[in-house]
């Protein structure tokens, strides 16, 4: 049985090797020249943020050509984000911190930290903080675009929905 997982370890400069035997060999990188696509950290409290809303973009649907946009948003205590319905977006909420209740059609789910919710387009569903303390949510919407509409909420002065 092969093992499918794979990690690059640094070599001598602008080469990365994979430890794993499965797939060998040396991938080539330039140093010199960095381009939005080999990737980005953002620390949390950092990203674009989206004026008049609670979100900041943490990954822009510019970057993964509209496959997916990543918001960041801190969830004060007691919040309830009332149901709605997206009609051209999958969601993906992950827990970074805190405890969210959550409902999806007609089911009802806690999400503890480091928890993971798939809400699929078309379906209602809501979100609210369950505990004392602020949650950190990592929202995944694909396709991207939802962040035109969160800004253009923000701009009108609406609340826009998670």
């Amino acid at each position: 049985m092969k093992n499918d997982q794979h990690t690059l370890e640094p070599t001598s400069a602008g080469q990365r090797r994979d430890a794993s035997d499965d797939i060998g060999g040396t991938v080539e990188t330039d140093s010199t020249h960095e381009t939005e696509s080999t990737g980005q950290v953002v620390r949390w409290g950092d990203g674009d943020a989206i004026p008049g809303t609670p979100f900041r973009q943490v990954v822009t649907g510019d970057v993964t050509d509209g496959c997916v946009v990543a918001i960041a948003a801190d969830m004060p205590p007691g919040l309830h984000v009332d149901e709605h319905t997206h009609s051209d977006e999958d969601q993906i909420t992950i827990v970074i911190r805190g405890r969210v209740g959550a409902s999806v059609g007609d089911q009802l789910h806690v999400i503890e930290e480091g928890g993971v919710l798939f809400m699929p387009r078309g379906v209602p569903h809501a979100l609210w903080n369950l505990g004392d303390e602020e949650a950190h949510l990592l929202d995944l919407y694909t396709p991207s675009g939802i962040e035109h509409v969160f800004a253009a909420a923000g701009a009108h002065g609406g609340t826009p929905v998670a």
